[in-house]
């Protein structure tokens, strides 16, 4: 399922997903995600607190497949959550095997296959453009990212 179904041009099925030094976890908008994935999120009990102070509760996890253009994808746990912007752990992703390199104007994302993804500064931020889909749940436990 393609995350932002419906949309009017293909354009908008890519994302950007904001790496974040300091998140503790990825995160994804609930307005991504189409009704019959929200059905079958897996739990989780845990609030966030976003960049502006704001306390907001996770509405379960969504396993997502990001697919930059022209690179490998890859797939990660996402908390769901009421907020505009996809976030990608840094922590996570080296946590994991992957990593993270950073320039003035962008920087890579290291898989452990070899493979890498680019990425470029973006109005102050580092952002990953990708298109995200949602994959159908599983019964494994939550574990992020891991390479499609």
């Amino acid at each position: 399922m393609e995350l932002g179904a419906g949309a009017r041009t293909s354009d908008r099925s890519v994302r950007s997903f904001i790496l974040d030094s300091g998140a503790s976890a990825s995160v994804a908008p609930v307005s991504w995600l189409p009704p019959s994935v929200k059905r079958e999120l897996h739990p989780a009990d845990r609030v966030f607190t976003t960049a502006g102070g704001t306390r907001v509760k996770s509405q379960g996890l969504a396993l997502i497949r990001v697919q930059p253009a022209g690179g490998p994808s890859f797939k990660g746990w996402f908390h769901v959550l009421p907020i505009g912007r996809a976030l990608i752990s840094v922590s996570q992703l080296i946590n994991h095997g992957y990593q993270v390199t950073f320039g003035e104007e962008g920087g890579q994302v290291h898989l452990p296959s070899g493979d890498f993804l680019g990425f470029e500064s973006e109005r102050g931020v580092f952002a990953l453009r990708a298109s995200a889909r949602a994959l159908p749940a599983t019964k494994d436990g939550p574990d992020f990212p891991r390479q499609a």
